[in-house]
């Protein structure tokens, strides 16, 4: 039998017959399939807004539990209760009236309501408007407590004259036994735009009480003789026949303990359609593969077995590692086209083999090269980062002796001073000017000994200071200075804080601090002190008010001032922030422990 032939009954026997039988299969297991996935989505779905309906009554009714039960009514004046309505009536829009009214159902405040147009612009959107006759209805309907009714009671459904919205009158205990009520006439609007917005694709969503449809679009699916089929309090499906004989599937389920039921219904035809399309589909293809497998049979059998054979005896060869083997390739057809791309494969396999091997051994040299290069720049950034080490270290000890220059001439000059007055002055007077000059001399030492303490990292004993007083000590030593440059001082500190300080260290980084401080103060500038604090923290906050001069880094512009600062407060186990705002510049002193005198 030729191979034309073979092809043909190939095709025939594994393509086209399977195809057919699967036809059939396929489109009684669609249909069925459908069936059972529409039954089962919509059930699911009534479940579903069963559940979202008992949830959206659930959550109102407990939100308006919690906002009655939040206040004791019985003990609010007539204004404080109608304020209580009118808070209770614009927090929850679905309430459309609300009132205050005793067990026996007599109003004692209210009702408050939406009487016009008026109302709703003032901030009462999403309520109705509401009239007399509506409001009696209402009030005749309040449902009230018995016994078993725990602390809210749900009344019947109703649709007010008027309105195309049912609304649920509702009763809330506001306290205990003998308390008064709440009550409230809830609107189902919400549930019904929910129904409305989820439906579609042919079904209808309904909400039903007592074979009236609360919520939904009826008449459409589930005609007003239908509801009566679907019981409250019970789940389920149900097959049945609209009037103009359309059958329809419907699933309903319960919402909760209520008296109402959730339906949700689709004609049959929507659920056997995609059974119906995929028999439609799966004939068209059967007929195409037929003239397919003919086509193929008739056409290919020639051309395709004795090359194919060959490029597939070839191509196992290639794969064995014999590159560059190459075909013989005649005519122009699609065969011969692929025998010589398989001949350019061959070919560019072997070329390909050698230019990897090349590539391979200029990469290992680049890599060596690049490595070599990372080494000798490695060692570079390391030697210019030793110097940047020590630059900062020099110009650390040039801005300390800078600081220490400015720090003795004040004593040296008074020193020299007294020393010129001693000399002229007589006997007796000689040794007040000696003890000043010892004094003076002292704080010079005083001055060496705490930059060699910064140095060393030498530390001394703490005692416990009161802040205000030590800082008012400060300012007054170097009141002079301040003087100077026309700047004053304001110390607002409470005098009640005490921390533990080491008192010289601490006073000689605050004198470098203000001082730092000063140099950036334009004259008639103010340094001042205030109390901060936070939870086992003192805080002394050091704001600059007035104009100030342009900044640069602040070591370097302000001597070492800041430095000195930030190593006492870290000595102490705190801290120098610096905190700017829009208006000044402040620092902050944080001390770890704080005491209250």
């Amino acid at each position: 039998m030729k191979l034309r032939v073979r092809l043909t009954l190939l095709i025939g026997a594994t393509a086209v017959v399977p195809l057919l039988l699967s036809a059939v299969a396929a489109t009684n297991i669609a249909n069925k399939h459908s069936l059972e996935q529409t039954r089962e989505l919509h059930s699911s779905r009534a479940d579903s807004l069963a559940l979202y309906t008992l949830t959206w009554l659930d959550l109102n009714l407990k939100g308006l539990a919690v906002a009655s039960q939040s206040f004791a009514l019985e003990q609010l004046t007539d204004d404080q209760q109608q304020g209580f309505l009118r808070l209770l009536f614009r927090q929850f829009t679905p309430v459309n009236i609300a009132l205050i009214a005793d067990q026996s159902g007599a109003v004692v405040s209210g009702p408050v309501y939406a009487e016009g147009l008026r109302d709703i612009a003032g901030g009462l959107q999403g309520h109705e408007i509401i009239g007399a006759q509506r409001e009696e209805g209402f009030l005749s309907r309040v449902p009230l407590f018995n016994s078993d009714d725990g602390q809210v009671a749900v009344g019947d459904p109703y649709l007010p004259e008027g309105t195309s919205n049912y609304v649920v009158p509702v009763s809330i205990l506001a306290g205990g036994e003998g308390a008064l009520i709440v009550a409230v006439e809830l609107s189902l609007k919400d549930l019904e735009r929910e129904f409305l917005d989820r439906a579609g694709g042919g079904r209808a969503l309904v909400l039903l009480f007592d074979g009236k449809v609360l919520a939904g679009e009826a008449g459409v699916l589930v005609e007003p003789g239908i509801t009566t089929l679907f019981e409250t309090g019970l789940e389920g499906e149900l097959d049945y026949q609209l009037s103009d004989g359309t059958e329809v599937f419907g699933a309903f389920s319960s919402v909760g303990e209520l008296p109402w039921s959730v339906v949700v219904a689709v004609p049959k035809a929507v659920a056997t359609k995609a059974g119906d399309s995929i028999r439609e589909r799966t004939w068209f293809m059967f007929g195409l593969a037929i003239i397919m497998a003919s086509a193929l049979g008739v056409v290919g059998a020639r051309q395709l077995a004795k090359p194919i054979v060959g490029l597939k005896d070839a191509a196992l060869c290639v794969a064995e590692g014999d590159y560059g083997l190459r075909l013989g390739a005649k005519g122009g057809g699609e065969v011969a086209e692929l025998t010589r791309a398989f001949n350019f494969m061959s070919s560019r396999l072997a070329s390909d083999r050698e230019k990897i091997a090349t590539k391979n051994r200029e990469i290992k040299a680049f890599n060596e090269v690049l490595q070599a290069k990372v080494v000798e720049r490695t060692a570079a950034l390391e030697e210019a980062h030793e110097r940047l080490v020590e630059s900062s270290r020099m110009a650390a000890v040039a801005q300390m002796g800078a600081g220490l220059a400015h720090e003795l001439n004040n004593p040296v000059a008074g020193i020299l001073g007294l020393s010129q007055l001693g000399a002229i002055k007589g006997a007796e007077e000689r040794g007040e000017y000696l003890r000043k000059i010892e004094l003076e001399a002292l704080r010079c030492r005083e001055v060496l000994r705490l930059l060699a303490r910064f140095s060393s990292g030498e530390r001394s004993l703490r005692m416990a200071t009161n802040v205000g007083g030590f800082l008012s000590e400060v300012l007054s030593l170097i009141q002079s200075n301040l003087a100077e440059g026309q700047v004053d001082t304001e110390n607002r500190v409470e005098e009640g804080l005490e921390v533990e300080l080491d008192r010289p260290l601490m006073a000689q980084a605050l004198t470098q601090l203000f001082l730092s401080l000063r140099s950036e103060l334009l004259p008639g500038g103010t340094i001042v002190l205030e109390s901060g604090g936070e939870e086992n923290h003192a805080v002394i906050v050091v704001r600059m008010v007035g104009e100030q001069r342009p900044r640069g880094d602040d070591w370097l512009a302000s001597g070492m001032g800041f430095w000195v600062a930030r190593y006492a407060m870290q000595e102490h186990g705190g801290s120098l922030v610096e905190n700017n705002d829009e208006s000044n510049i402040m620092y902050e002193l944080h001390f770890n422990e704080r005491e209250e005198v």
